[in-house]
């Protein structure tokens, strides 16, 4: 997983999240891929809600 995720950030230009509330409205305020997205330094387009 390392090896293709070295291989293939430098294609991203952005991440999009559509986070939203689980079905048990359980949710999560850090997601690990908004964190993985910001260490790259790429932009991130969300909604309010995160998580």
């Amino acid at each position: 997983m390392q090896d293709w995720k070295r291989q293939n950030e430098p294609n991203y230009m952005a991440l999009v999240g559509a986070f939203k509330p689980a079905i048990d409205g359980s949710q999560d305020i850090r997601p690990v891929v908004a964190k993985e997205a910001m260490a790259m330094g790429l932009p991130i387009v969300t909604a309010y809600f995160m998580g």
